[in-house]
């Protein structure tokens, strides 16, 4: 299921991170993904949070080298991690979830990110639009739209809650495996006749 709740911080406490102090994306290190841009964005805020860019890339390319001129005390880049219990406490604990994939449809780490509550700055294309709706906000191409979303969640920050509220409840009620499944199931059924 993708609605779940962690209330252990044990594991990214390990990691330096503290609940509520960090903004985090989840991608592979592709153009698409936008990291290098979620950089570049939270460079330019005045914040004491951090970012953590969970991923990487099987090889080194130019982006990838761009991408890591940030790391810093304040951007972390953890590498790949595929331990789903770490994985549920960043997304639990996190400030904010920056959603770069701008190609794809559907993607399982966006709902992931919202049947955890979080609080979700999406990649501003149709699909995204379609899953999020109006329980997040929206940036395009351009690291100025990115940065003044991340400044309004800091600035609102007892908004945030609202709408990772409003998120689990669009989970529950149009992405559980079993709503999903009954779709299916009714459209194989009415193809046949």
């Amino acid at each position: 299921a993708y609605i779940f709740d962690c209330q252990s911080t044990r594991r990214i406490e390990q990691m330096g991170l503290r609940k509520g102090e960090y903004f985090l994306q989840i991608t592979r290190f592709e153009p698409e993904n936008h990291p290098l841009l979620t950089a570049k964005a939270f460079s330019k805020l005045r914040t004491d949070k951090k970012l953590v860019i969970v991923g990487g890339s099987p090889y080194s390319t130019s982006y990838v080298r761009k991408l890591m001129r940030y790391r810093s005390t304040k951007v972390l880049f953890p590498g790949f991690i595929y331990d789903h219990e770490v994985l549920r406490e960043l997304w639990c604990n996190c400030f904010a979830y920056v959603h770069g994939n701008s190609v794809g449809g559907t993607n399982p780490t966006l709902l992931q990110a919202m049947g955890a509550g979080c609080f979700v700055i999406a990649y501003d294309v149709l699909f995204n639009r379609e899953v999020l709706r109006d329980c997040g906000t929206y940036y395009n191409e351009n690291v100025e739209t990115l940065t003044a979303q991340m400044t309004w969640a800091l600035n609102n920050e007892k908004s945030l809650r609202t709408f990772g509220e409003k998120a689990r409840t669009l989970i529950s009620q149009n992405f559980t495996w079993d709503l999903i499944a009954n779709k299916y199931e009714k459209m194989f059924f009415d193809l046949l006749g």
